[in-house]
C-alpha cells in the first residue's frame, strides 16, 4: 500500500511509499517548505524521480519500520546494516533530484518489555501505554536517533507518524493508569461495559472522566514525540494519522464478546478520532493532521482518502480499471478520481490524500492524468483558496461525544460502537449533496455563546448528552427560540421536534454486509423528505442551487463577496445547474476567468457542468 500526500499552493507535489500510502492536494503551506502532493514510494525498488516529476511530484513519503540501531563500537546511532544500503541508495537519487523524503515509522505497537497496555479484561496487549514513562522515553531516544541519521541525507524533511491504527478503546488499564485516574478523580476507571438506551450523564460520570483521561495521555505520546524530532531540528515536518478508527470502523463488522477480543482484533475497536468528525469531509476515510511546532495538539492538514475498491470510505462505488499485480484490484476511474477531489477541495479542504497500492499505481497511469488536471486547476485558483474563509452559517450539526463514549461498549457487535457517528455521517453527507450549509459543534462546545450564534441545531442517533448540555439546550429552545430537531432515537429534550425517519438505516445495512453507496443515497432520500423542509434557514442562503446532479459549497470571499464551489456528482454525463441569488450580484467564474454578467436578485443563473466537473463562482453584489 501507499500513501500520498498532494498540495495544491503553488506545485503539485507527488510520491510514492511503501507499505502504505496517499495524496494529497493542499491549498496552503504545510510546513517551512512548500509541499506539494505526495505518495509513496518502496525504497528498494523507487519510482524513478524523472517520472515524479514529470508529473509535478516533489515529496514522498517512505515507510521504514526502525531502522536505526546503535553502533557496537562507538555506542552511536547508525542507520541498520540491513537496510542502510538500500535506504542510502533511495535517499541519494531522490535528494540529487530535489525531492524531500518524509519517513514513516510506527512505536505504539513496539513497546519494550514492561511498558505494555492492559485492556479491560486484564489481559496484557502488546502496545505502549502512554502513561508509562519508560515507554516515552525509550520513543523520544528513538526518533532522536532517527532525526539525527537521516539529517545526514538533503533528502530528508521530516516524519509522518502512523501510530493510531492500534490505540484501542479497550485500554489501558494497567495500574499506572488505574492509580493515575484514581489520584486525580478519586474514583477507579470505570467497568467496560454497555450503556443504558438513553440518558443525561453527571459531568463527573466516570464515563466520561476515563475518556478524557485516555485522551490526555494519547496527546502526551504525540508532545513526546514533537519535542523529541524538534529537539533535532524545528525545521523538520511532523504529521501523523492520529487514529484509523473511521478507516477500519467501516470495513470491519466482528460478531466477537468484549472479552474474546484479540490483539488482532486492534482495528476494529479503535478509539474514534474527533479530529475527522470535527472536520469532516465525504471522502475522507482518516485525517493526516500535522502537530502544531509547540507540540500541544494537531491541526487539520490533510484529508485521506482511498482510489481502490477494498476502501471502507463512505463513498464506496468504483468504477475504473482493474490491475493485476501480486492480486486484483480495482480503482476509481479517471471521473471518479476528479470528482473526489472537487468534492473535497470545494468542501474547504486545504489537502488531499489517496491510499493506494504501490505495486499497482505504476500501472494506472490515468490516475496520475486525473490528479494532475486537477491540480493544474488548484494552482490557477490559488489566490481564491487562500482568500476563502467559512461561511457564517447558523444551522449546525451536533457530534455528541457522550453518545460515542457511552456507544463504546458492545454488546454482540462491534459495529454498536458506530451507531451515532453513522447517523451523524449519513445527515451530513445529506446535507452537503443537498447543497444545505451547515457546520458541525461537539457537545463539549454547546455553551451559551455557542448557542446564540444558531437558530437551528440538528441531533441524530444522539441518545446521551451530559446533563448541563441537555438543560442548556432545553433553555435555548424555550428562551432564544432555537429550532432543534432530533429522530424517533434522541434523548428526549423537551420544546424539540422530531423528524420521523430512521437514522440507523445505512448502518443496518452495512451490518447486514451491504456497503453500497445507493443505501446511504436511500437514507439521504429520507432526509431530504423529513429534515430538509424544517430547515428555515435553507431559504435564506445567498446562494441556492436547484440541481438532480450537482451540489454547492458557499464560503466567505474578501470584500463581502460570496463563493460559490459547484461540484457535479454524475461522473458520466453533463448535469444542468441552477442558481438563485438573494441579491443582485456580478458573476464571475473563476476556474475559466470568464465574467458571466449581472444577475438580479432572485433571477437564476444557468450553468451546465462536465462529468464530474466543477465551477467555482464569485458572486459580488
Amino acid at each position: 500500500m501507499i500513501r500520498a500526500h498532494v498540495r495544491l499552493d503553488r506545485v503539485l507535489a507527488f510520491s510514492l511509499l511503501l507499505a502504505a500510502g496517499s495524496a494529497l492536494v493542499s491549498s496552503r503551506a504545510n510546513s517551512a517548505e512548500d509541499i506539494a502532493m505526495m505518495l509513496t514510494v518502496d525504497y528498494r525498488a523507487p519510482i524513478p524521480p524523472t517520472l515524479l516529476k514529470k508529473a509535478g511530484i516533489h515529496q514522498v513519503y517512505v515507510g521504514v519500520g526502525l531502522p536505526v540501531r546503535k553502533d557496537s563500537d562507538t555506542g552511536k546511532p547508525t542507520i541498520d546494516p540491513k537496510v542502510r544500503e538500500p535506504l542510502e541508495r533511495f535517499l541519494r537519487l531522490y535528494g540529487d533530484a530535489g525531492i524531500k523524503v518524509l519517513l514513516e515509522s510506527n512505536f505504539y505497537a513496539r513497546p519494550p518489555k514492561g511498558t505494555a497496555c492492559v485492556d479491560a479484561h486484564g489481559r496484557t496487549i502488546r502496545m505502549g501505554c502512554f502513561n508509562n514513562d519508560a515507554f516515552l522515553a525509550w520513543m523520544a531516544q528513538a526518533i532522536r536517533d532517527m532525526a539525527h541519521c537521516f539529517s545526514a541525507y538533503d533528502a530528508f524533511g521530516g516524519f509522518l507518524f502512523d501510530d493510531g491504527v492500534q490505540v484501542r478503546v479497550d485500554c489501558c488499564y494497567c495500574e499506572t493508569c488505574r492509580r493515575l485516574f484514581k489520584e486525580k478523580h478519586g474514583v477507579d476507571p470505570p467497568p467496560f461495559g454497555p450503556a443504558e438506551e438513553t440518558a443525561r450523564l453527571a459531568p463527573d460520570d466516570p464515563r466520561l472522566l476515563w475518556d478524557a483521561f485516555q485522551r490526555q495521555a494519547y496527546a502526551s505520546y504525540q508532545r513526546t514525540q514533537a519535542e523529541a524530532a524538534r529537539s533535532v531540528s524545528k525545521e523538520l515536518v511532523l504529521a501523523s494519522i492520529p487514529s484509523d478508527s473511521f478507516f477500519f470502523g467501516r470495513h470491519l463488522n466482528a460478531q466477537v464478546a468484549r472479552d474474546a477480543t484479540t490483539p488482532t482484533h486492534s482495528a476494529r475497536i479503535q478509539r474514534i478520532d474527533r479530529l475527522h468528525v470535527r472536520h469532516w469531509h465525504i471522502f475522507q476515510s482518516f485525517p493526516i493532521p500535522h502537530v502544531v511546532p509547540d507540540g500541544t495538539g494537531q491541526e487539520p492538514w490533510g484529508i485521506g482518502c482511498h482510489l481502490t475498491t477494498p476502501s471502507p470510505c463512505m463513498i464506496l462505488h468504483q468504477e475504473g480499471p482493474l490491475i493485476e499485480t501480486m492480486g486484483r484490484q480495482q480503482f476509481l476511474s479517471p471521473a471518479e478520481i476528479r470528482r473526489a477531489l472537487h468534492t473535497t477541495l470545494a468542501e474547504g479542504a486545504h489537502a488531499i490524500g489517496f491510499w493506494e497500492s504501490a505495486r499497482a499505481i505504476p500501472h494506472y497511469p490515468g490516475a496520475f492524468d486525473a490528479i494532475g488536471s486537477v491540480g493544474a486547476e488548484a494552482r490557477g485558483l490559488d489566490a481564491v483558496l487562500q482568500e476563502r474563509r467559512p461561511f457564517p452559517s447558523r444551522l449546525a450539526l451536533l457530534y455528541s461525544t457522550a453518545t460515542e463514549i457511552a456507544q463504546q461498549p458492545w454488546r454482540d457487535n462491534t459495529i454498536e460502537r458506530w451507531r451515532h457517528l453513522h447517523a451523524f455521517e449519513a445527515m451530513a453527507y445529506a446535507l452537503t449533496r443537498r447543497s444545505v450549509e451547515f457546520h458541525v459543534v461537539l457537545d463539549t462546545e454547546l455553551d451559551d455563546q455557542a448557542l446564540a450564534a444558531l437558530d437551528v441545531l440538528i441531533l441524530t442517533g444522539v441518545t446521551h448528552l451530559s446533563r448541563p448540555v441537555a438543560e442548556r439546550l432545553e433553555k435555548a429552545i424555550a428562551t432564544q427560540k432555537l429550532m432543534v430537531l432530533t429522530d424517533p432515537t434522541c434523548l428526549s429534550l423537551e420544546g424539540a421536534k422530531t423528524c420521523r425517519f430512521n437514522p440507523d438505516y445505512w448502518l443496518k445495512r452495512q451490518q447486514q454486509g451491504y456497503r453500497q453507496t445507493r443505501y446511504l443515497d436511500q437514507q439521504a432520500h429520507q432526509i431530504t423528505a423529513k429534515v430538509v423542509p424544517q430547515l428555515r434557514l435553507f431559504s435564506l442562503q445567498p446562494v441556492q442551487l436547484a440541481s438532480g446532479g450537482c451540489f454547492a459549497k458557499l464560503f466567505a470571499g474578501e470584500r463581502g463577496a460570496v463563493l460559490a464551489f459547484v461540484v457535479n456528482w454524475d461522473t458520466r454525463q453533463s448535469s444542468q445547474a441552477r442558481l438563485s441569488l438573494r441579491e443582485t450580484s456580478t458573476v464571475r467564474d473563476e476556474v475559466s476567468g470568464k465574467e458571466l454578467g449581472r444577475v438580479s436578485a432572485g433571477k437564476a443563473l444557468e450553468l451546465e457542468l462536465e462529468p464530474a466537473g466543477w465551477r467555482v463562482l464569485r458572486c459580488t453584489h
